[in-house]
């Protein structure tokens, strides 16, 4: 289980609830959604959203390459699937971004 960093659960929170309302995504879209950005978290120690970047991006891909908890491995299609699937929305002061 990832550190829980505060920022980026309100973020987090922010954004489930408005693809919940706004976009009127299912309980279940917004289950794995949230499971996908715990994934992230995980795979980056809960480092701030704000200091997203293409590294950080590229990061997150070979994570998921690597066997999970259980020694398993995810299928090319499982990891492509759960990286188009996510839209993390990064908010600073001077920019923003989506994973």
């Amino acid at each position: 289980m990832y550190k829980i960093n505060l920022k980026n659960e309100k973020i987090k929170r922010a954004y489930l609830s408005w693809r919940r309302e706004a976009q009127g995504d299912s309980e279940k879209t917004i289950a794995i959604r949230e499971r996908t950005i715990n994934l992230y978290s995980d795979s980056t120690n809960a480092t701030d959203f704000k200091f997203f970047n293409k590294e950080k991006a590229i990061g997150f891909k070979e994570y998921l390459r690597s066997p999970s908890k259980d020694g398993k491995k995810r299928s090319r299609n499982t990891i492509r699937t759960i990286v188009r699937s996510q839209r993390i929305c990064c908010v600073s002061e001077n920019h923003s971004c989506s994973l």
